[in-house]
């Protein structure tokens, strides 16, 4: 059982001028072109819908190694993206009233939001996702790179919803994978525009 709230920075940023993504800009409003960019430095807010963040291992039982009633997700663009470039923010992430087997940390690398053609929402992508389980004073390592971490539904209520499946990256549970999932809406509007 997790007491405390724990704190873990997230590290976010562009991997510019990679593959086929498309250029993208986050709008406070529904126009296009966008109007309204959120600038850099400003900070988004996102909280956990219906008080579940999920990690369970891939195993028949689904086994749950903890859950979180309580996650806060607040975003700070570090580049709103242009003509030529997607957009990209520096984040912390807040979790606390957790119950499981385990204790958790939590550590990302480079993540971008690219453009859905014909939509208001994006993909956000991560070129690294480890979750560090601690069970019975073991370090247990779970991992991904290259992957979509989820997809961020614009509008005037926008949710992130993170369905994640990792590698198992330790000696502990062999051949088993885990599997992340939480959804956070945030607390003010975006839409993800081409820019």
């Amino acid at each position: 059982m997790l007491g405390a709230a724990a704190a873990t920075s997230l590290a976010l940023m562009a991997l510019l001028g990679g593959g086929s993504a498309s250029a993208s800009v986050l709008c406070k409003t529904e126009t296009n072109p966008c109007s309204a960019v959120y600038p850099e430095k400003t900070a988004l807010k996102a909280d956990l819908i219906s008080k579940q963040s999920i990690i369970e291992l891939t195993n028949p039982e689904n086994t749950e190694l903890t859950r979180c009633g309580k996650e806060t997700l607040t975003a700070t663009i570090a580049n709103p993206g242009s003509l030529t470039s997607t957009v990209t923010a520096t984040a912390g992430l807040e979790y606390s009233e957790c119950v499981g087997l385990a204790k958790v940390a939590l550590k990302t690398g480079p993540l971008e939001i690219h453009y859905i053609p014909g939509t208001k929402n994006g993909t956000v992508t991560a070129s690294e996702i480890e979750w560090t389980v601690n069970v019975g004073g073991a370090d247990c390592k779970w991992r991904t790179s290259n992957a979509d971490l989820g997809t961020l539904i614009g509008g005037a209520d926008p949710t992130l919803e993170i369905k994640l499946l990792m590698a198992r990256n330790s000696i502990c549970y062999p051949e088993l994978m885990a599997r992340w999932t939480a959804t956070f809406t945030f607390t003010s509007p975006i839409y993800v525009e081409p820019s």
